[in-house]
């Protein structure tokens, strides 16, 4: 018996040929974002893939939006030695393997502080609540504008490269890539896709953060969702 492959040699993303669903550069997409503030309450939620420069995400959305409080989950997470013993026994000390897991995004953030964020949104009454980092989605569950600053992964790679970004709440900007990126392979990446499969028909934008200019795009959210895999339609 013959087998048939369906590998896509060929994958692409339909999206709106529309202008107006893309807005490039932080002037445009501030604007974009903008849309709303006038409600009385308004909960926005930037959750981003590891990688993504979140204190530059973060400092450009608050200058322009001028949020009356910032969530940066970030600050949220545990110290950077009690991530790495949760982690020791998944990452070994081979310099290649690890070991496949279910450590979610969730492990890595101080209970204390997750429910003390989670108690703020839960009770925010006025103004516009800015929600960024990865795993902010865990702090803001349902916002009232979910925002997903995505990134390639080749990218991912150059930056570790560069020394530009660590590893999830670790202080290992100066590791060899060959540990950041097992560790991102094993442990960040896979708990991140975890969360990204569970928000993907929640998303109302997405922000593309590979390059300097960044891109937002709307009404690109269809996705078909295989179980631990994601294929855009």
């Amino acid at each position: 018996m013959v087998r048939t492959s369906n590998y896509d040699k060929q994958p692409y993303v339909c999206v709106s040929t529309s202008a107006g669903q893309c807005w490039v550069g932080w002037r445009e997409i501030i604007e974009r974002l903008k849309a709303g503030s006038a409600e009385p309450r308004r909960v926005l939620c930037v959750e981003c893939y590891p990688g993504c420069f979140e204190s530059s995400i973060r400092d450009a959305l608050e200058e322009g939006l001028r949020p009356a409080r910032v969530i940066y989950a970030p600050a949220l997470l545990k110290p950077a030695r009690a991530i790495d013993d949760i982690l020791c026994e998944v990452l070994g000390d081979d310099p290649v393997f690890g070991h496949m897991n279910d450590v979610g995004l969730e492990a890595f953030f101080d209970q204390i502080k997750l429910n003390q964020a989670r108690e703020t949104v839960a009770h925010w009454e006025k103004g516009l609540l800015l929600v960024v980092g990865v795993g902010a989605a865990l702090v803001a569950s349902e916002p009232d504008v979910l925002v997903y600053a995505d990134m390639a992964r080749w990218e991912i790679q150059g930056r570790q490269r560069r020394s530009e970004i660590s590893n999830i709440g670790a202080d290992n900007l100066t590791e060899s890539l060959g540990l950041k990126y097992k560790r991102a392979f094993f442990v960040d990446w896979r708990a991140a896709d975890r969360l990204k499969n569970q928000l993907l028909q929640k998303i109302d934008f997405f922000l593309d953060t590979n390059s300097a200019t960044p891109k937002l795009g709307a009404e690109i959210c269809r996705y078909r969702c295989n179980p631990g895999s994601i294929q855009w339609i």
